[in-house]
């Protein structure tokens, strides 16, 4: 069991975590893309080119190259089956699709998910058409506005949790954790627009990490908002402010996502499955870091920088009017 379940009374894994400070850390990156968007179509190209390429690539080689080589079936068989040929359509990344026919089967697996983290691109397509939503009324740049709008969705987010936890409000196409994620997500939007001071962000964190600390140890309820803020605060200290700001060349964030799940698959396979954590790290590490560079370098960054000719486009189009 994870050292964090048995700290926490079973509450908080170290997943959990990783998901808040991936959806706030998104919150706050692609508020700051929507406010440097001409309109709604400019910023829904830039998430296009940043999400669908490597996606689409990614789906395609696990369905016609890393499929037919780790299935237990034959290829024809492969072929013939129709979970084959609707893992594609996670291509699209509003469906999920987790499973290839024969691949990582068998009671030494965990699970039988071929690529698992893919479930999130789903969330973050739909809070990216919210965000466009602001950008095409022109809310974003109206601060008092905008911080309403994220209050608002944050609050019906916590209480459509709170609710649907009891079985009282029934919600399609949004799953439960969804809604804690996408607290995360506004958080960071709102910090963009409101530019709280550090000294107010350092007494929120600091507020929710002792009624965290209190929870984890079962003196209070089990509420959560705690750890989502103290989670997101902590993203937002840790990597954006000027203290601690790394600049990267090479962004292989993304890709590290796409291939990570297949890579650590793949190697535990290869060293006879190895259950212990800290060595299938050390192996899985190097193959993923060279596989998201790839990615970065020969899909990702060249598909990116065709959103400057949709920019110059747009401008154009506008001086001629």
């Amino acid at each position: 069991m994870e050292p964090l379940m048995v700290f926490s009374n079973n509450t908080t894994t170290i997943s959990t975590i990783g998901l808040y400070m991936f959806f706030f850390t998104s919150g706050y990156l692609v508020t700051v893309s929507a406010l440097a968007s001409d309109n709604a179509r400019h910023f829904l190209v830039k998430r296009f080119l940043r999400i669908y390429p490597a996606l689409i690539v990614v789906v395609l080689i696990s369905v016609f190259i890393a499929g037919p080589l780790l299935t237990r079936l034959s290829t024809a068989d492969y072929f013939q089956h129709p979970r084959t040929w609707a893992y594609l359509l996670n291509m699209a990344g509003i469906r999920k699709y987790f499973h290839l026919p024969g691949v990582f089967k068998g009671p030494q697996f965990y699970t039988d998910d071929f690529n698992g983290p893919l479930w999130t691109i789903g969330l973050e397509l739909k809070l990216y058409i919210s965000l466009a939503i602001l950008v095409a009324f022109g809310w974003i740049h109206n601060k008092k506005l905008h911080l309403l709008i994220c209050t608002s969705l944050i609050t019906a987010a916590l209480g459509i949790y709170i609710v649907r936890d009891y079985g009282f409000v029934p919600v399609r196409y949004i799953g439960q954790k969804d809604f804690l994620l996408m607290v995360s997500f506004y958080l960071g939007s709102m910090i963009v627009v409101g530019k709280p001071s550090i000294t107010f962000l350092k007494i929120a964190a600091a507020a929710a990490g002792i009624f965290l600390l209190l929870r984890l140890r079962g003196v209070l309820p089990n509420i959560l908002v705690d750890e989502i803020v103290f989670y997101s605060l902590a993203t937002y200290f840790l990597a954006f402010t000027k203290k601690f700001r790394v600049h990267i060349r090479n962004d292989i964030s993304y890709g590290m996502y796409l291939v990570s799940m297949p890579v650590q698959q793949v190697c535990y396979i290869l060293s006879g499955y190895n259950t212990n954590p800290w060595f299938n790290i050390a192996v899985c590490l190097l193959p993923t870091i060279i596989l998201a560079w790839l990615s970065w370098k020969y899909i990702e960054q060249p598909c990116l920088q065709l959103k400057h000719l949709y920019r110059g486009h747009t401008s154009l189009a506008r001086q001629a009017v």
